[in-house]
């Protein structure tokens, strides 16, 4: 089964691009997904997931942990979805912020740098920052699900301790540069009942900078 984003003719920097999309994947999923996960008749699936980060990630909260999902990433060299000998172990680095503000955001720079001037841009200086990145962010670096595992329990520990530091009820602003099976793998792990909602930005080349993209209640 296929939830399409391919024939999408809208833009991301044309006023309510997000909104609809979003209205149409979470339609999508509802209609063609999760009446088969409900009945039981699907026990387990795999996920080939192209479309910008906020809506993967919007996908993986769909998802959720309830169900068995493997998610797979798309490589460039080769060109291929299979996975590929990883070329090392990949540490993945919880960076806390330097002071607790009223606004807390969190820098995901995976595949890409994202610098926290960036981020202040958009919040202000009086943000708190937390940065889950790695020595030498790279778009290619998820070669193997044992990467995607271990980044997911990553999540889980830095989604804690957010927790710990930070008002639960308070929203938690992402600013995500990541491969895509890790943003569907990001959504997965939040936890609705007990996690802040986010707000997801998106780099806009057009406008310039980072600019709200969805809110996940």
């Amino acid at each position: 089964m296929a939830v399409s984003y391919r024939n999408s003719v809208n833009r991301d920097h044309e006023p309510d691009y997000w909104q609809t999309e979003e209205q149409n994947l979470v339609k999508q999923y509802n209609q063609k997904v999760r009446p088969f996960l409900d009945e039981g008749s699907i026990r387990h699936l795999s996920v080939f997931a192209f479309a910008p980060q906020p809506l993967l990630i919007r996908l993986g909260t769909l998802l959720g942990d309830m169900y068995a999902v493997e998610v797979y990433q798309k490589h460039r060299n080769p060109q291929t979805w299979k996975w590929l000998l990883p070329t090392g172990e990949t540490t993945y680095r919880l960076i806390p912020p330097t002071e607790i503000c009223s606004i807390v955001a969190l820098n995901i720079s995976l595949s890409g740098c994202i610098m926290n001037k960036q981020i202040r841009d958009v919040l202000g200086e009086d943000c708190s920052i937390w940065t889950l990145t790695i020595d030498q962010p790279n778009s290619e670096f998820v070669r193997s699900p044992i990467q995607l595992t271990a980044f997911n329990q990553t999540v889980q520990k830095l989604m804690n301790e957010i927790r710990c530091h930070d008002n639960p009820s308070s929203t938690l602003h992402i600013f995500p540069a990541m491969p895509l099976s890790a943003a569907v793998e990001f959504g997965r792990v939040r936890m609705p009942k007990v996690d802040p909602q986010l707000t997801i930005y998106d780099s806009q080349n057009v406008k310039g900078g980072f600019l709200p993209a969805l809110t996940i209640y």
